[in-house]
C-alpha cells in the first residue's frame, strides 16, 4: 500500500472517546490512538466501526489529568483486527481522516516528534 499521507504521523498513547456522528449513536466508546497526524489517527478500540462511519471523538490531550479535550470529527478510512503488539489496548483498528486538518495538535506532535 502507498503512504499517501497529507501529514507525517507519530507514534503516541492519547485516550480518545468516540461516537458515531448520527443522532442515533451508540453509547461512547474508549480508544487509544496510537499514532497521530494533523490528519488523522489509528485507533486501537474494542468496537469495530464499518468503513465510512462518521465518527465525533474526544481525544485526552494530557492523559486525562486535567481533563482537557480537544474534539475531532472525521470518517473510518479502515478497520479492523489490532495487531498483536496493538492487541493489549484492544481488539480492533480503526484508521480515521479527520474532516479538517487539526492543526490544534501541532504541540502534541512536536512533543512526539522529539521523543
Amino acid at each position: 500500500m502507498s503512504n499517501n499521507r497529507t501529514y507525517p504521523r507519530y507514534g503516541t498513547e492519547l485516550a480518545v472517546e468516540f461516537t458515531q456522528a448520527d443522532a442515533d449513536s451508540p453509547a461512547p466508546s474508549a480508544g487509544m490512538i496510537c499514532n497521530l497526524s494533523l490528519g488523522g489517527a489509528r485507533i486501537i478500540t474494542g468496537r469495530q466501526e464499518r468503513p465510512g462511519t462518521q465518527l465525533a471523538m474526544s481525544i485526552a490531550l494530557d492523559g486525562g489529568i486535567t481533563g482537557k479535550l480537544h474534539r475531532a470529527a472525521g470518517v473510518v478510512l479502515r478497520s479492523g483486527a489490532s495487531s498483536d503488539g496493538e492487541s493489549r489496548l484492544g481488539k480492533y483498528f480503526l484508521a480515521v481522516r479527520f474532516d479538517e486538518p487539526q492543526f490544534e495538535l501541532s504541540a502534541i506532535l512536536a512533543a512526539c516528534r522529539e521523543n
